[in-house]
């Protein structure tokens, strides 16, 4: 059996799927919540910056996914989090 055989073997492993889909999971999670921490730090010290600026210094690929993120993870809009913090 060769090496790309016995790796591919192993992924299919249904332990190791789902182990493997918690830990990526998981970094996303903490991945997201830094960027939405980053995009709240840049709101409060620089309330000028447009939403797509914010989105793109906080690391996010795309506005959509930042607002629907930042939305799911603040229960508010970046908009309202300006409003209520800055």
């Amino acid at each position: 059996m060769s090496k790309k055989t016995f790796s591919f073997n192993i992924i299919l492993q249904p332990e190791f799927s789902s182990n493997a889909l918690v830990l990526i999971q998981e970094a996303l999670r903490i991945t997201n919540q830094y960027r939405i921490n980053e995009a709240k730090t840049l709101l409060k010290q620089s309330p000028s910056l447009y939403m797509t600026e914010v989105s793109d210094l906080s690391g996010f690929g795309s506005v959509n996914s930042f607002l629907r993120i930042f939305k799911l993870l603040e229960n508010c809009t970046p908009t309202e989090y300006k409003k209520k913090y800055c």
